[in-house]
């Protein structure tokens, strides 16, 4: 009796695999091998993301276990920039993280968009007192 070795099996199952062009897949019923329009196929709804909840910072500093996006903590903070945020404070302190000794950042408040004047239009000025 001739016994194959592994790697035969393997190279054996190689060529068998693409002499047929590859394993067979099974197609449900009622379906062809022609590409779907994109635009004419339905999907689920997405769920709505919340928003994430804000945590409290203390001026000496707080641990936070588990960590947090840099979005939860509140704008003036001084937080540690890893990934996620493990610790912040509201005072500056010494500007180094006490758990890892990363330097301090602060998160500053996202800019409120600038209205572009319309064309045409004069731009807005501050009214003269009466």
């Amino acid at each position: 009796m001739h016994v194959l070795k592994p790697a035969s099996l393997v190279l054996f199952m190689i060529v068998a695999l693409a002499a047929c062009g590859g394993p067979a897949t099974e197609q449900p019923a009622g379906t062809t091998d022609q590409p779907t329009d994109v635009a004419t196929t339905t999907t689920a709804a997405e769920p709505a993301v919340e928003p994430l909840e804000m945590v409290e910072v203390t001026a000496e500093g707080v641990e936070l276990e588990p960590p947090v996006q840099v979005e939860q903590i509140p704008d003036g903070a001084w937080y540690c920039p890893m990934e996620t945020v493990h610790y912040a404070r509201m005072e500056q302190g010494d500007g180094v993280c006490p758990i890892c000794s990363m330097d301090l950042v602060q998160k500053v408040a996202a800019a409120a968009p600038v209205e572009e004047p319309v064309e045409g239009e004069a731009p807005a000025t501050e009214k003269e007192p009466v």
